[in-house]
């Protein structure tokens, strides 16, 4: 059986792990905004969706922060009735 403490720290790690990706995708997305051309609308639209991929990214690194350290407490012992 696992422990809740095991599991908040997997979803702490799985969380932690996708807000890395979400990083790297809006470091991909401002990628494409650099290659756009200057005059083109679609430069902004990049733009902002890669802010919005970065400001995701830091929701879900704060969010698997806080459960790897929920996880991370000492639960209180059991004691058998």
């Amino acid at each position: 059986m696992l422990r809740p403490r095991v599991i908040w720290q997997s979803l702490g790690m799985g969380l932690g792990l996708l807000g890395i990706v979400l990083v790297a995708w809006s470091g991909w997305l401002y990628h494409f905004a650099a290659a756009a051309d200057t005059t083109d609308e679609t430069s902004a639209f990049w733009i902002a969706a890669g802010s919005f991929m970065l400001l995701l990214a830091g929701a879900t690194l704060l969010l698997a922060v806080h459960y790897f350290r929920r996880g991370r407490r000492r639960a209180p012992e059991r004691r058998a009735p």
